[in-house]
């Protein structure tokens, strides 16, 4: 299991109660995780994973694919001065439109 420090970029819902997320870290760019369990209302997870908040979470590396899973997000900071203001909302979420094209996922596990 890798830790990494990471800023949640986008959500996309799997199933009925995961998620895929995808956050960007200093360390290994950008990468997509699935969060098994993300939905449930009790869940490990709840309160934790909303975008742009800056959390330090561990993974477990895909050997197979560059979806790699969530096992831990421990929340660092939720930007809360980030959210007060629309124009700020706009301008981030227009940044991340630029991350995703200019970064390349992290690789499978094997490739490191």
């Amino acid at each position: 299991m890798q830790t990494h420090a990471a800023i949640l970029l986008r959500k996309t819902r799997f199933s009925e109660t995961s998620l895929i997320v995808t956050w960007f870290t200093r360390d290994c760019g950008r990468l997509k995780t699935i969060v098994k369990g993300a939905l449930r209302p009790k869940g490990r997870f709840a309160g934790v994973l909303d975008l742009f908040f800056d959390c330090e979470i561990s993974i477990a590396r895909s050997a197979k694919s560059e979806l790699h899973t969530l096992r831990e997000a421990d929340l660092r900071d939720a930007r809360v001065g980030l959210r007060t203001d629309h124009r700020r909302v706009a301008l981030a979420s227009y940044f991340v439109e630029l991350i995703e094209p200019a970064t390349e996922p992290a690789p499978p596990a094997t490739r490191l």
